[in-house]
């Protein structure tokens, strides 16, 4: 069984409980990054906000490394990556932090868990942060967030169990949110 660890604004492995936990299971594990063009379509994303994306990517292939696995980058959508693995390496499940964005990236993790579920792949998400996304009752926030601040600092896995290659892409270089004709967004 392959454990997918879709990593987003979190690109690290120290303190990062859906990895330790995909490698706490002792199977193949994909660490995936997926460049998504219209995420950088966003008003609210930059070039220097990918600039620093190209360097965390690089540093967490580093750590992932160490640790016997690497990071595949692929360029699209989140769903379309995730069916091509499903296809390539019979994925069962999907691990990541619960991203705290705006609209657009809330939107897309919901396509994304219904996918999941429409395909019996399990998907399961960690908090990070004081937000709590899709609570019935508001009131009650406090409570999970005074539980998540009194949570251990989770150590880098020491070993992550490698899935295999996967033909990625090269992020440097790339300008995601380009057009037909490669020119870039304004506002990147």
């Amino acid at each position: 069984m392959t454990t997918v660890v879709w990593f987003k604004r979190d690109l690290r492995t120290c303190d990062h409980a859906p990895l330790v936990a995909a490698a706490n299971l002792g199977e193949p594990v994909i660490a995936l990054y997926v460049i998504e063009d219209d995420y950088w379509q966003q008003p609210d994303t930059s070039g220097r906000q990918w600039c620093f994306i190209q360097d965390s990517l690089d540093d967490l292939d580093k750590q992932l490394r160490k640790a016997g696995n690497q990071l595949a980058v692929l360029r699209g959508t989140v769903i379309g990556a995730l069916s091509e693995l499903k296809a390539s390496h019979a994925i069962e499940r999907v691990f990541s932090h619960q991203e705290t964005g705006g609209q657009w990236t809330f939107e897309r993790d919901k396509e994304v868990i219904k996918w999941c579920s429409d395909n019996q792949i399990e998907f399961r998400e960690w908090n990070q942060f004081g937000v709590v996304r899709r609570l019935k009752d508001r009131d009650i926030w406090d409570k999970a967030w005074t539980e998540l601040m009194r949570q251990p600092v989770l150590e880098a896995p020491g070993s992550v169990p490698f899935a295999g290659a996967i033909q990625g892409v090269a992020w440097r270089g790339i300008e995601p949110g380009t057009t037909a004709r490669h020119q870039r967004p304004a506002h990147l």
